[in-house]
């Protein structure tokens, strides 16, 4: 519960500041895994597509607030591992993410769309991101028929706090639209994202990613 009244509160504290920017838009691009069916520090061989919402205000022209929603597919096999003993188990898995989480962005040198005569600006900034949220996963573990007795482990789970870390680049094109590139990465702090841990590396946490181009619509500037 507590998670979940930390994210609300990052989400909706744009209020206690005043709505002078804010966006709405879609993302499109793809996502990734690192853990036990992984090569360190993703294999590119199993990258998929991911889609997701968002919603963002501005608070100046450095500072904003945002919250998205994402959902994209990660999986993982034993043959990424190369050779080891690991790699001749023939096992692998499949997953669905589901995302909801809110960051908080800074970009230094961000500036308003307006100039001190009100003329718009187009402008090209770098931003990072710091956010936190809950991820809901459906590991879904494929083994050869011997091994299916030890599926699934006793703390298999299904709903994790996450910490997404975020690099970025904004490019405000019109005064309503702005096309923005981003890669994150995502901390679990589980190691069940995959929905394996003792039979796989318990000494290591699982992670995600989430990288592309997403396309905003500007609702209202002040600034």
């Amino acid at each position: 519960m507590r998670y979940k009244l930390l994210l609300l509160t990052m989400l909706l504290g744009a209020a206690a500041f005043g709505q002078r920017t804010a966006d709405v838009g879609l993302f499109a691009g793809i996502s990734n895994y690192q853990g036990d069916f992984a090569r360190s520090p993703v294999s590119m061989n199993e990258t998929q597509v991911a889609f997701g919402a968002l919603y963002q205000y501005f608070l100046t022209p450095q500072w904003g607030i945002k919250g998205s929603l994402n959902y994209g597919r990660i999986s993982g096999r034993d043959s990424n591992l190369g050779n080891t003993v690991q790699e001749h188990r023939n096992w692998s898995f499949e997953s669905g993410i589901l995302e909801l989480a809110g960051h908080m962005q800074f970009h230094p040198w961000g500036h308003a769309r307006y100039d001190e005569f009100g003329m718009f600006k187009r402008h090209l900034s770098p931003y990072v991101s710091l956010g936190m949220g809950l991820a809901f996963a459906d590991a879904r573990v494929a083994t050869p028929a011997d091994d299916k007795f030890l599926l699934p482990e006793p703390e298999d789970r299904n709903v994790f706090f996450v910490v997404p870390v975020s690099l970025g680049l904004r490019f405000v094109m019109t005064e309503r639209l702005t096309l923005t590139g981003e890669i994150g990465q995502r901390a679990t702090f589980s190691d069940y994202l995959d929905g394996v841990s003792r039979y796989g590396n318990a000494n290591a946490k699982d992670w995600y990613m989430f990288a592309g181009i997403g396309l905003s619509y500007t609702l209202f500037a002040e600034f």
